[in-house]
């Protein structure tokens, strides 16, 4: 088995947690195609309770950046790298 191509990403900002709140991302979804086995994916960023978020870029290069307009209530920072590996 190996990984032809990426044909979908997906940010999936709903809590998992009630109140279930959709919360907003300030940032990059960057994943790369290294070889048959192996993908890299790194998204580094803020995510926040409050505002409305814009998403930019192409899943062809690889990168989406998403901004926020009317940011409020700071929830967390994100930082996380990961090769993604099939065996």
């Amino acid at each position: 088995m190996a990984i032809e191509e990426i044909l979908h990403a997906v940010l999936d900002r709903k809590s998992t947690v009630s109140p279930y709140i959709v919360r907003q991302f300030n940032g990059n979804l960057i994943f790369n195609k290294e070889d048959d086995k192996t993908i890299f994916l790194a998204l580094s960023g803020d995510f926040y309770n409050y505002g409305t978020t814009t998403m930019t870029g192409s899943i062809n290069k690889g990168i989406f950046k998403f901004t926020i307009s009317g940011a409020s209530n700071h929830y967390s920072p994100v930082d996380f790298e990961e090769y993604l590996v099939i065996k």
